[in-house]
């Protein structure tokens, strides 16, 4: 077996990054992802704490990052806040729209040759980053999660009322001044 080419390898460890999450999320019914930690006064766990809002903001941040860094900012963070809006609390919907969410990221940097990796792109904070470090960014950020969710399924008992919000609040909330709003 010859050795990977560095886009071969962040290829690979997105894959294999996607592939965590969407284990640690196996057996996840609509109940569990309810579930919400206890937050701390004005503690933000890049959700609302809840398995729901976690899988939402991971695939808000493929479609923004992907959106920004690689398509020329063909979505906004006030169109994500729209879809989820129409989500809502939904765990089917947020499951297809996680899958919708990862194919868009793959696409967006599927042309890349291994040699433009250094090219700087957009990081969703109007800052300019290599093109390798936002691929990197992303599949560390599915792994990040996943571990996350992987304690608040042993952790959380299932409930029937949904989280008091969803990742369109979080949005309006923690990215209205975004440069990309």
């Amino acid at each position: 077996m010859s050795p990977m080419n560095p886009l071969e390898l962040l290829e690979h460890e997105t894959e294999i990054a996607f592939a965590d999450l969407l284990q640690a999320i196996e057996g996840v019914d609509e109940r569990l992802s309810y579930a919400t930690l206890q937050l701390k006064p004005d503690e933000y766990l890049h959700s609302n704490g809840s398995i729901i809002g976690l899988v939402q903001h991971i695939a808000c941040c493929k479609a923004i990052y992907a959106s920004v860094a690689f398509r020329n900012v063909e979505i906004k963070w006030g169109d994500l806040a729209e879809k989820f809006d129409m989500i809502g609390q939904s765990w089917e919907a947020t499951i297809e729209d996680l899958h919708a969410s990862h194919r868009y990221w793959l696409d967006a940097w599927k042309d890349i040759a291994p040699g433009e990796l250094d090219k700087l792109v957009r990081h969703q904070s109007g800052k300019e980053w290599p093109a390798w470090e936002i691929i990197t960014l992303m599949h560390q950020h599915d792994q990040y999660h996943a571990g996350q969710i992987e304690i608040l399924k042993v952790s959380l008992q299932p409930t029937d009322a949904p989280p008091e919000h969803n990742e369109a609040h979080d949005i309006r909330e923690y990215c209205r001044d975004s440069p990309f709003w």
